[in-house]
């Protein structure tokens, strides 16, 4: 079935969201480039949505799936907030996964930058460094 004015605006929405939590994760030094794809018989196909990210270059593509962007479960703002969360805590999950890369000062610089932005989404107030 073709909706293309409801995909349009389905999709400008899930694009206002991924801009909204952008900033309030204090990410807005990441280029974020937001794509509407037909993901069937793709490996994400069962998803809302998803990200592919470069974290050294703070680039990263949520790609919304049209498959699924009208389905009564979709939440756009809490799966803007998902993917951008997985772009927010990728560094961490690499740091404590490399053996090689494991400094304490390391992980704790990126906890406590990950705990910054959490506090600002949770209390709002002005954008932690």
């Amino acid at each position: 079935m073709v909706r293309k004015k409801e995909d349009t605006v389905v999709f400008e929405q899930f694009k206002k969201n991924i801009r909204v939590w952008q900033a309030k994760l204090n990410m807005l030094d990441w280029d974020v480039l937001v794509l509407l794809e037909d993901c069937a018989g793709t490996d994400n196909a069962g998803c809302f949505a998803y990200i592919t990210m470069s974290p050294e270059d703070m680039n990263a593509t949520v790609v919304l799936n049209k498959e699924h962007m009208h389905d009564p479960e979709f939440n756009s703002n809490s799966t803007a907030l998902h993917e951008l969360l997985h772009a927010k805590l990728n560094k961490l999950k690499h740091l404590v996964l490399d053996e090689r890369a494991v400094w304490c000062s390391s992980i704790n610089s990126e906890e406590h930058s990950v705990i910054k932005s959490l506090m600002y989404c949770i209390l709002g107030g002005p954008k932690f460094k």
